[in-house]
């Protein structure tokens, strides 16, 4: 028994200690400077991703959108399936439900959610507002398809959507095209100024400049006083 006790002894190394296991919650990682700036750049990323596949499905929805309509919802797990989008599958089903089911070339306005948040969690700060972009892009994206897909009824391309075209088709057949066009115009104006804010001035009156005392003494003509000569006494001539 005491061989073994003095082999236990002799195993243990008196000068390290044992390490202990470091439990991490969930807050702690998720409060970590760290996960702020993983997230952030990962934002980032998908704000450029989702500019690159509606961009270039502006360019290939002829070759592509035909595809997305046979495949249906089984688009994405079709095999040998080869489509033009910078993207692939991914890219062209993306600018297919943003453009043409959804909101038309208002779409782009989604890139700026992430990559506002993104901006904000990689350095930190609140250097853009998180809450007035979702407001200003929400609004924008109903305005402008409606506008859109008002303006060009008849293009091949779905400039306003699904969403744009139905809003606009509804408000022509409520209030005719002059008054859906008054309509936008006004609600355009609004979101303008609520957006800016400008400042309107009514321009000044022109008034003719006053002078001062001494300036209208330098501008008054000079009187030249004229000499006259004394008369001559006229003398006899003998």
């Amino acid at each position: 028994m005491a061989v073994k006790a003095k082999q236990k002894k002799e195993t243990s190394t008196p000068g390290l200690k044992q390490e202990k296991e470091q439990t991490v919650s969930v807050q702690e990682v998720v409060k970590d400077e760290r996960t702020h700036k993983i997230s952030g750049f990962s934002l980032l990323v998908l704000s450029i991703l989702l500019l690159i596949a509606l961009g270039s499905y502006c360019f290939t929805w002829q070759e592509d959108q035909d595809k997305v309509f046979k495949a249906g919802a089984d688009f994405l797990f079709v095999d040998n399936l080869q489509v033009d989008n910078m993207l692939g599958r991914l890219g062209a089903w993306t600018g297919h439900t943003l453009i043409y089911k959804g909101f038309g070339l208002a779409a782009f306005l989604l890139c700026t959610l992430p990559f506002v948040a993104g901006v904000n969690l990689i350095f930190g700060k609140k250097l853009f507002s998180v809450w007035r972009n979702v407001k200003y892009t929400f609004t924008g994206l109903v305005f402008f398809s409606v506008a859109l897909a008002f303006a060009l009824p008849d293009s091949g391309f779905s400039y306003g959507g699904a969403v744009g075209e139905f809003c606009s088709q509804y408000l022509s057949n409520l209030m005719g095209k002059a008054g859906t066009g008054l309509l936008l115009f006004v609600a355009g104006f609004s979101w303008f100024i609520w957006r800016f804010n400008p400042v309107f001035k009514l321009p000044k009156r022109l008034e003719k400049p006053t002078l001062s005392d001494a300036e209208a003494n330098l501008t008054k003509p000079e009187v030249v006083a004229a000499v006259v000569p004394e008369a001559v006494e006229e003398t006899a001539i003998p």
